[in-house]
């Protein structure tokens, strides 16, 4: 038997459904493996085989903590007042420009904390697993550790160039290490672009005019 289920469709539709679906999926999956992915725009789909094209996040060879795994991943996403106040406190932290940090998550991820990036970078600043590691984040997709994370590393990176904030954002999005070798701005359209896209929300979220609607996705090669 082949399913295919669009958890966010489902949470959507009212939390009862949710309590139906882990019912329903118990007796399937006696004897089958379970598939939990992220799309690029966010949506969770549960499939009882591998599918092409999606960011495979979970796996279960049965049932067991079935009920809870499906539990934490329909958790309520966060208000943007939410994001808001932990772009605020962690900009706090690490001395930096709120408006910048949410510029970043703007284009990074368009304020989805579960968006996934087809290079595997994951959550609100879409951070990649090394990075993560290296920031000691556990729970890419947790806002509070994502946020101060990613503004952690920002941080770090205005350091490392000087407060140059051309170039930290270069190094967001391609990787340190890309920078260093150019000894300047890479001579990627990608980045490029990227850099011009987060100055333009920058200069939005300044003079209040930023819409969070129908953003753009992340490019991030790092």
């Amino acid at each position: 038997m082949i399913f295919l289920i669009n958890l966010n469709l489902v949470i959507r539709k009212s939390k009862a459904s949710l309590a139906i679906l882990t019912l329903f999926l118990f007796p399937l999956l006696t004897e089958a493996k379970l598939y939990i992915y992220h799309s690029t725009d966010g949506e969770k789909l549960i499939s009882d085989r591998p599918l092409k094209g999606y960011k495979l996040v979970a796996r279960r060879d049965s049932v067991n903590g079935v009920g809870h795994l499906i539990a934490r991943l329909s958790e309520d996403l966060p208000s943007r007042k939410v994001i808001d106040e932990l772009v605020r406190t962690a900009s706090e932290r690490y001395n930096l420009d709120p408006d910048l940090i949410k510029a970043i998550i703007q284009v990074e991820s368009n304020f989805k904390s579960n968006a996934v990036s087809s290079a595997g970078a994951a959550g609100l600043m879409q951070l990649m697993p090394e990075t993560a590691k290296d920031l000691n984040v556990t729970d890419r997709f947790n806002p509070r550790d994502n946020i101060y994370g990613g503004t952690r590393y920002m941080s770090q990176l205005l350091k490392q160039f000087n407060q140059d904030v051309m170039l930290a954002l270069a190094a967001y999005h391609a990787g340190p290490g890309t920078v260093l070798r150019t000894g300047g701005l890479p001579n990627i359209s990608a980045t490029r672009s990227y850099i011009s896209k987060v100055m333009e929300s920058y200069n939005g979220f300044k003079n209040n005019q930023i819409s969070t609607r129908d953003g753009p996705k992340s490019t991030t090669r790092r």
